[in-house]
């Protein structure tokens, strides 16, 4: 009889450890259940702030190549203008007076290699989501126009191709002359030419 119940407490002993053992993985479930969701949650949160840090690269990259750009296509401008230098601003007056006004107002060009390297000087060390651009500049008589493009170099930005997300920053930047005081100046010679040539011929008339 002893020997019975002492199996029979060891067999309640077993049954209250194997009840205790069934409700701790009943709670770890339920916390690892509760873990899932939580990781879940934290890899949006972690996604939503990378997208935020990477629009924030971009926005960046965009306001410095707009800056740089229109900052170099309004000194290229003067170049075009004035014949002058893009890094000091001085001109030549007797270069000017050599070319008339004439060649100034309708052949003058500005060098592509000068601007490129000048806009490329300002940027460098200056951008965070883009490899250092390439410029396209076209310059002529009253007008500067500067293309900019910047391959994005994020991690994982290259799968963005996929979705048809651009790889790269392009722009462009045009700049024309605002102040006309040579082209004024011609025509008022012109009309000044055309006046003076009327006036001879009337006196030549009147003679």
């Amino acid at each position: 009889m002893l020997a019975l119940r002492e199996r029979g407490v060891f067999v309640k002993q077993e049954k209250k450890k194997i009840v205790i053992l069934i409700k701790k993985k009943l709670l770890f479930w339920e916390k690892a259940s509760f873990t899932v969701e939580a990781s879940l949650i934290m890899m949006t949160v972690l996604m939503a702030v990378f997208m935020c840090i990477y629009y924030g690269f971009f926005t960046h990259d965009k306001a410095v190549l707009e800056e740089v750009s229109w900052h170099t296509a309004q000194k290229a401008m003067l170049l075009v203008a004035e014949n002058s230098s893009m890094k000091d601003g001085a001109f030549s007056w007797e270069e000017l007076q050599e070319k008339g006004l004439l060649w100034r107002i309708s052949q003058n060009t500005a060098n592509q290699d000068i601007i490129c390297e000048y806009a490329n000087t300002h940027i460098e060390g200056e951008l965070f989501a883009c490899d250092m651009p390439s410029f396209l500049v076209k310059a002529g008589p009253g007008m500067v126009k500067i293309t900019y493009k910047a391959p994005i170099r994020l991690p994982f930005f290259a799968l963005m191709r996929l979705w048809g997300t651009p790889t790269e920053i392009t722009g462009q930047v045009q700049v024309h002359e605002s102040k006309q005081e040579e082209f004024i100046r011609l025509v008022r010679g012109i009309k000044r030419d055309k006046e003076t040539a009327s006036d001879s011929k009337e006196i030549s008339a009147e003679d």
